[in-house]
Protein backbone atom coordinates (compact mmCIF):
# COMPACT_ATOMS: atom_id res chain seq x y z
CA UNK A 1 0.00 0.00 0.00
CA UNK A 2 1.24 3.28 -0.99
CA UNK A 3 0.87 6.10 1.49
CA UNK A 4 1.67 9.17 -0.01
CA UNK A 5 -2.49 8.81 -0.59
CA UNK A 6 -4.55 10.54 1.39
CA UNK A 7 -8.02 11.74 0.69
CA UNK A 8 -10.19 9.02 -0.73
CA UNK A 9 -13.97 10.22 -1.59
CA UNK A 10 -16.59 7.09 -2.00
CA UNK A 11 -19.95 7.60 -2.87
CA UNK A 12 -22.82 5.61 -2.41
CA UNK A 13 -20.42 4.85 0.90
CA UNK A 14 -23.63 3.07 2.38
CA UNK A 15 -24.13 0.69 -0.02
CA UNK A 16 -22.89 -2.89 -0.28
CA UNK A 17 -19.81 -2.35 -2.25
CA UNK A 18 -19.24 1.06 -0.88
CA UNK A 19 -19.56 0.19 2.39
CA UNK A 20 -16.56 -2.50 2.04
CA UNK A 21 -14.46 0.16 0.32
CA UNK A 22 -14.69 2.64 3.52
CA UNK A 23 -13.88 0.20 5.74
CA UNK A 24 -10.57 -0.66 4.04
CA UNK A 25 -9.36 2.61 2.93
CA UNK A 26 -10.10 3.54 7.18
CA UNK A 27 -8.18 0.60 8.78
CA UNK A 28 -5.34 1.42 6.02
CA UNK A 29 -5.26 4.95 7.68
CA UNK A 30 -6.64 7.39 4.69
CA UNK A 31 -9.01 9.90 5.21
CA UNK A 32 -12.37 8.51 4.16
CA UNK A 33 -14.89 11.21 2.73
CA UNK A 34 -18.25 9.09 1.86
CA UNK A 35 -21.03 10.29 0.68
CA UNK A 36 -24.81 8.66 0.14
CA UNK A 37 -28.40 9.21 0.64
CA UNK A 38 -28.93 7.34 3.61
CA UNK A 39 -28.81 9.20 7.48
CA UNK A 40 -25.66 7.93 9.14
CA UNK A 41 -27.34 5.86 11.61
CA UNK A 42 -28.23 3.30 8.65
CA UNK A 43 -24.43 2.77 7.80
CA UNK A 44 -22.69 -0.38 9.14
CA UNK A 45 -19.43 0.80 8.98
CA UNK A 46 -18.52 1.24 12.62
CA UNK A 47 -15.42 3.33 12.64
CA UNK A 48 -15.23 6.87 12.92
CA UNK A 49 -14.66 8.74 9.29
CA UNK A 50 -16.19 11.87 7.29
CA UNK A 51 -19.78 10.86 5.96
CA UNK A 52 -22.04 13.32 4.33
CA UNK A 53 -25.62 12.80 3.47
CA UNK A 54 -26.39 13.21 -0.08
CA UNK A 55 -28.47 13.03 -2.57
CA UNK A 56 -26.67 13.09 -6.03
CA UNK A 57 -26.90 15.50 -8.49
CA UNK A 58 -26.16 18.19 -6.06
CA UNK A 59 -23.94 21.24 -6.11
CA UNK A 60 -23.01 20.98 -2.97
CA UNK A 61 -20.26 18.05 -4.39
CA UNK A 62 -18.42 21.11 -6.02
CA UNK A 63 -17.42 22.86 -2.68
CA UNK A 64 -16.63 19.39 -1.39
CA UNK A 65 -14.25 18.26 -3.51
CA UNK A 66 -12.91 21.75 -3.81
CA UNK A 67 -12.39 21.32 -0.07
CA UNK A 68 -10.94 17.50 0.08
CA UNK A 69 -9.37 17.42 -3.55
CA UNK A 70 -9.13 13.36 -3.11
CA UNK A 71 -6.37 11.15 -4.90
CA UNK A 72 -9.17 8.82 -5.35
CA UNK A 73 -12.56 8.76 -6.04
CA UNK A 74 -14.47 5.55 -5.56
CA UNK A 75 -18.41 5.98 -7.39
CA UNK A 76 -20.11 3.31 -6.02
CA UNK A 77 -23.72 5.57 -6.74
CA UNK A 78 -26.24 4.93 -8.88
CA UNK A 79 -28.46 1.98 -9.90
CA UNK A 80 -27.82 -1.55 -8.33
CA UNK A 81 -31.09 -3.57 -9.48
CA UNK A 82 -31.68 -5.12 -12.87
CA UNK A 83 -35.63 -5.69 -11.44
CA UNK A 84 -35.67 -2.21 -10.44
CA UNK A 85 -33.99 -0.92 -13.75
CA UNK A 86 -36.50 -2.61 -15.63
CA UNK A 87 -39.68 -1.32 -13.33
CA UNK A 88 -38.18 2.43 -13.01
CA UNK A 89 -35.86 3.01 -15.90
CA UNK A 90 -36.04 6.86 -15.42
CA UNK A 91 -34.95 6.60 -12.08
CA UNK A 92 -32.03 4.16 -12.90
CA UNK A 93 -30.95 6.26 -15.54
CA UNK A 94 -30.82 9.87 -13.60
CA UNK A 95 -28.80 7.75 -10.41
CA UNK A 96 -26.52 6.73 -13.00
CA UNK A 97 -25.70 8.62 -15.77
CA UNK A 98 -26.37 11.52 -14.78
CA UNK A 99 -25.00 11.63 -11.64
CA UNK A 100 -21.67 9.94 -12.86
CA UNK A 101 -21.48 12.95 -15.91
CA UNK A 102 -21.84 15.78 -12.84
CA UNK A 103 -19.48 13.71 -10.63
CA UNK A 104 -16.54 13.81 -12.87
CA UNK A 105 -17.66 17.10 -14.06
CA UNK A 106 -16.59 18.13 -10.97
CA UNK A 107 -13.89 16.07 -10.32
CA UNK A 108 -12.32 17.47 -13.77
CA UNK A 109 -12.76 20.77 -12.24
CA UNK A 110 -11.35 20.65 -8.73
CA UNK A 111 -9.33 17.42 -8.36
CA UNK A 112 -8.04 16.55 -12.42
CA UNK A 113 -5.35 14.31 -10.52
CA UNK A 114 -8.03 12.23 -8.96
CA UNK A 115 -7.64 8.27 -10.02
CA UNK A 116 -11.52 7.30 -10.57
CA UNK A 117 -12.69 4.41 -9.86
CA UNK A 118 -16.15 3.46 -11.61
CA UNK A 119 -17.50 0.44 -11.00
CA UNK A 120 -19.40 -1.52 -14.36
CA UNK A 121 -20.75 -4.85 -14.10
CA UNK A 122 -21.00 -7.77 -16.22
CA UNK A 123 -24.28 -6.77 -17.20
CA UNK A 124 -22.59 -4.72 -20.14
CA UNK A 125 -22.51 -7.75 -22.09
CA UNK A 126 -25.86 -9.08 -21.82
CA UNK A 127 -25.93 -12.58 -22.80
CA UNK A 128 -22.39 -13.84 -24.91
CA UNK A 129 -22.70 -16.57 -26.97
CA UNK A 130 -19.22 -17.97 -26.06
CA UNK A 131 -17.51 -17.93 -22.90
CA UNK A 132 -15.27 -17.26 -21.47
CA UNK A 133 -15.80 -13.17 -21.55
CA UNK A 134 -12.86 -11.08 -22.65
CA UNK A 135 -12.89 -7.25 -22.04
CA UNK A 136 -13.19 -6.70 -25.69
CA UNK A 137 -16.09 -8.70 -26.04
CA UNK A 138 -19.21 -7.04 -27.94
CA UNK A 139 -21.61 -5.24 -25.85
CA UNK A 140 -25.06 -5.88 -26.22
CA UNK A 141 -26.95 -5.00 -22.55
CA UNK A 142 -30.42 -6.58 -22.53
CA UNK A 143 -31.53 -4.49 -19.31
CA UNK A 144 -31.99 -0.55 -18.34
CA UNK A 145 -29.24 -1.62 -15.78
CA UNK A 146 -26.81 -2.68 -17.99
CA UNK A 147 -27.63 -0.19 -20.71
CA UNK A 148 -27.03 2.57 -18.46
CA UNK A 149 -24.05 0.88 -16.84
CA UNK A 150 -22.31 0.99 -20.95
CA UNK A 151 -23.56 4.85 -20.99
CA UNK A 152 -22.01 5.19 -17.46
CA UNK A 153 -18.60 3.54 -19.00
CA UNK A 154 -19.18 6.05 -22.36
CA UNK A 155 -18.98 9.27 -20.56
CA UNK A 156 -16.14 7.62 -18.48
CA UNK A 157 -14.21 7.68 -21.55
CA UNK A 158 -15.44 11.11 -22.67
CA UNK A 159 -13.92 12.69 -19.76
CA UNK A 160 -10.73 10.47 -19.99
CA UNK A 161 -10.41 11.12 -23.44
CA UNK A 162 -11.18 14.57 -23.61
CA UNK A 163 -9.83 16.15 -19.94
CA UNK A 164 -7.04 13.53 -19.12
CA UNK A 165 -8.77 12.55 -16.16
CA UNK A 166 -7.66 9.08 -14.93
CA UNK A 167 -9.87 6.27 -14.97
CA UNK A 168 -10.65 3.20 -14.50
CA UNK A 169 -13.59 1.13 -15.07
CA UNK A 170 -14.06 -2.34 -13.35
CA UNK A 171 -16.72 -5.06 -14.66
CA UNK A 172 -17.49 -6.30 -11.75
CA UNK A 173 -19.61 -10.03 -12.17
CA UNK A 174 -21.41 -11.67 -9.46
CA UNK A 175 -20.54 -9.71 -6.56
CA UNK A 176 -21.55 -11.03 -2.94
CA UNK A 177 -20.56 -11.20 0.55
CA UNK A 178 -21.69 -9.86 3.96
CA UNK A 179 -24.14 -7.02 3.84
CA UNK A 180 -25.63 -8.00 0.47
CA UNK A 181 -29.26 -8.05 1.36
CA UNK A 182 -30.43 -8.70 -2.07
CA UNK A 183 -30.10 -11.13 -4.78
CA UNK A 184 -29.35 -15.32 -5.22
CA UNK A 185 -27.51 -15.58 -1.71
CA UNK A 186 -29.95 -13.63 0.37
CA UNK A 187 -32.50 -14.95 -1.59
CA UNK A 188 -31.86 -18.88 -0.69
CA UNK A 189 -30.25 -18.16 3.10
CA UNK A 190 -33.94 -16.45 3.65
CA UNK A 191 -35.89 -19.39 2.19
CA UNK A 192 -33.88 -21.75 3.75
CA UNK A 193 -35.20 -20.31 7.23
CA UNK A 194 -38.48 -20.49 6.95
CA UNK A 195 -39.81 -22.74 4.35
CA UNK A 196 -39.28 -26.67 3.85
CA UNK A 197 -38.22 -26.64 0.29
CA UNK A 198 -35.99 -24.38 -1.78
CA UNK A 199 -37.70 -22.97 -4.54
CA UNK A 200 -35.61 -20.66 -6.98
CA UNK A 201 -36.47 -18.89 -10.02
CA UNK A 202 -35.31 -20.37 -13.79
CA UNK A 203 -34.04 -23.96 -14.03
CA UNK A 204 -30.77 -24.02 -12.06
CA UNK A 205 -28.85 -24.24 -15.40
CA UNK A 206 -28.09 -20.58 -15.29
CA UNK A 207 -24.24 -19.52 -14.54
CA UNK A 208 -22.88 -16.63 -13.26
CA UNK A 209 -19.14 -15.84 -12.16
CA UNK A 210 -18.96 -14.81 -8.19
CA UNK A 211 -16.66 -12.52 -6.60
CA UNK A 212 -16.52 -12.35 -2.81
CA UNK A 213 -16.59 -8.43 -1.88
CA UNK A 214 -12.47 -9.24 -0.35
CA UNK A 215 -11.11 -9.52 -3.74
CA UNK A 216 -13.14 -6.65 -5.20
CA UNK A 217 -11.53 -4.50 -2.81
CA UNK A 218 -7.72 -6.49 -3.39
CA UNK A 219 -8.68 -6.02 -6.88
CA UNK A 220 -9.05 -2.28 -6.68
CA UNK A 221 -5.91 -1.65 -4.67
CA UNK A 222 -3.70 -3.72 -7.01
CA UNK A 223 -5.07 -1.21 -10.32
CA UNK A 224 -4.52 1.80 -8.21
CA UNK A 225 -1.24 0.79 -7.28
CA UNK A 226 0.03 -0.48 -10.44
CA UNK A 227 1.70 1.23 -13.41
CA UNK A 228 -1.23 1.34 -15.97
CA UNK A 229 -2.18 4.04 -18.61
CA UNK A 230 -4.62 6.82 -17.25
CA UNK A 231 -7.27 5.13 -18.88
CA UNK A 232 -8.43 1.10 -18.92
CA UNK A 233 -10.87 -1.39 -18.14
CA UNK A 234 -10.89 -4.90 -16.62
CA UNK A 235 -13.08 -7.84 -15.49
CA UNK A 236 -13.17 -8.28 -11.88
CA UNK A 237 -14.73 -11.95 -11.64
CA UNK A 238 -13.21 -15.59 -10.07
CA UNK A 239 -12.89 -16.63 -13.69
CA UNK A 240 -15.24 -19.67 -12.58
CA UNK A 241 -18.43 -20.88 -13.68
CA UNK A 242 -21.16 -21.78 -10.74
CA UNK A 243 -24.23 -23.11 -11.94
CA UNK A 244 -27.43 -21.59 -9.88
CA UNK A 245 -28.25 -25.19 -8.87
CA UNK A 246 -24.89 -25.96 -7.81
CA UNK A 247 -24.83 -22.80 -5.68
CA UNK A 248 -27.90 -23.99 -3.74
CA UNK A 249 -26.53 -27.23 -3.19
CA UNK A 250 -23.24 -25.85 -1.47
CA UNK A 251 -25.35 -23.53 0.84
CA UNK A 252 -27.96 -26.50 1.68
CA UNK A 253 -24.57 -28.52 2.12
CA UNK A 254 -22.96 -26.29 4.76
CA UNK A 255 -26.70 -25.50 6.89
CA UNK A 256 -26.76 -29.26 6.99
CA UNK A 257 -30.03 -28.95 5.94
CA UNK A 258 -32.17 -31.43 4.01
CA UNK A 259 -34.54 -29.83 1.87
CA UNK A 260 -35.83 -30.13 -2.06
CA UNK A 261 -34.41 -27.88 -4.27
CA UNK A 262 -37.37 -26.53 -7.19
CA UNK A 263 -36.85 -24.27 -10.29
CA UNK A 264 -40.07 -22.76 -11.22
CA UNK A 265 -38.63 -22.55 -14.86
CA UNK A 266 -39.46 -18.57 -15.03
CA UNK A 267 -36.77 -16.32 -16.04
CA UNK A 268 -36.77 -12.62 -14.91
CA UNK A 269 -36.44 -10.30 -17.69
CA UNK A 270 -32.94 -8.74 -18.11
CA UNK A 271 -31.15 -11.60 -16.14
CA UNK A 272 -28.73 -13.29 -18.35
CA UNK A 273 -28.06 -17.14 -18.83
CA UNK A 274 -24.33 -17.88 -18.61
CA UNK A 275 -21.65 -15.61 -17.19
CA UNK A 276 -17.91 -16.74 -17.15
CA UNK A 277 -15.17 -13.98 -17.10
CA UNK A 278 -11.40 -13.79 -18.87
CA UNK A 279 -9.95 -12.26 -16.02
CA UNK A 280 -6.61 -12.48 -17.32
CA UNK A 281 -5.73 -8.48 -17.65
CA UNK A 282 -5.94 -8.24 -14.20
CA UNK A 283 -3.95 -11.49 -13.44
CA UNK A 284 -1.06 -9.45 -15.08
CA UNK A 285 -1.10 -6.96 -12.67
CA UNK A 286 -0.66 -9.02 -9.82
CA UNK A 287 -4.75 -10.06 -9.06
CA UNK A 288 -5.76 -13.24 -8.10
CA UNK A 289 -8.99 -14.35 -6.44
CA UNK A 290 -8.56 -15.91 -3.08
CA UNK A 291 -11.80 -16.78 -1.85
CA UNK A 292 -13.87 -19.36 -3.20
CA UNK A 293 -16.83 -19.90 -3.40
CA UNK A 294 -17.00 -22.71 -0.70
CA UNK A 295 -15.29 -20.31 1.50
CA UNK A 296 -17.40 -17.25 0.55
CA UNK A 297 -20.67 -19.40 1.73
CA UNK A 298 -19.00 -20.58 4.83
CA UNK A 299 -18.05 -16.31 6.10
CA UNK A 300 -21.55 -15.80 4.82
CA UNK A 301 -22.87 -18.23 6.95
CA UNK A 302 -21.54 -17.01 9.71
CA UNK A 303 -22.47 -13.57 9.01
CA UNK A 304 -26.03 -14.57 9.41
CA UNK A 305 -25.47 -17.21 12.36
CA UNK A 306 -24.27 -13.75 14.01
CA UNK A 307 -27.87 -12.35 12.79
CA UNK A 308 -26.13 -9.43 10.86
CA UNK A 309 -28.30 -11.14 7.96
CA UNK A 310 -31.58 -10.40 9.25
Amino acid sequence: MKHEIKNVLITGAAGFIGSHFVEYYITHGYNVIGLDIKIKDQISVTKPFEYIQLTLPNNQLHSLIRKYKPDICIHCAGGSSVGISVENPYEDFNSSALVTFHLLESLKKFSPECKIIYPSSAAVYGNPISLPISENYPLKPISPYGYHKLLCETICNEFSQLYNLNIYIIRIFSAYGPGLRKQIFWDIFNKLKKENQLVLYGTGKETRDFIYIDDIVNAVDIILNSNVDSYDIYNIASGQETSIQELAWLIVKELNIDIPIVFNEITKKGDPKNWRADISKVRNLGFEPYIGIGDGIARLKNWFKKGDGK
